[in-house]
């Protein structure tokens, strides 16, 4: 019997168990270590921080632009969202009533097919503009 044939083959054994065995070690082991935010905290981040508003500003606001935002409407059921979130950590939760008050603003809702338990949030700037995030539950 021939003894090169048979120390080549072992030889190729080698190097292909080495190799194996060095790939093994430079992959990365366990999960992936890269999360993706949840559909909690995705919600509601383009509202930003919301100043306090006094129910005296809702309750002055004339005739203006009213923009209405909504806000988390196309979350998918398997993101599992949880909206009351949005409507305790806005800036309106003791405003909805004032909001559902004032004409103006009663009248922008309604003409989106909201009303005033829909608001979450509410931003006035000086220039005559009231936004008006929404979210229906």
């Amino acid at each position: 019997m021939n003894k090169l044939p048979v120390a080549l083959g072992l030889a190729a054994m080698a190097l292909v168990i080495g190799t194996q065995a060095g790939f093994a070690q430079t992959r990365p082991s366990g999960p992936s270590t890269y999360s993706y935010p949840s559909a909690d905290e995705q919600c509601g981040a383009e509202m930003g921080y919301l100043r306090f508003i006094r129910k005296d500003v809702v309750q002055d606001i004339a005739p203006s632009r009213v923009a209405i935002l909504p806000v988390c409407e196309n979350v998918s059921l398997f993101d599992r969202f949880d909206s009351s979130r949005l409507f305790q950590e806005g800036n309106v939760s003791g405003l909805r009533g004032t909001i559902g008050q004032n004409g103006y603003l009663a009248e922008a809702l309604y003409d989106k097919n909201y009303d005033a338990d829909d608001v979450v949030g509410m931003r006035v700037n000086n220039e005559d503009l009231v936004i008006l995030y929404v979210h229906k539950h």
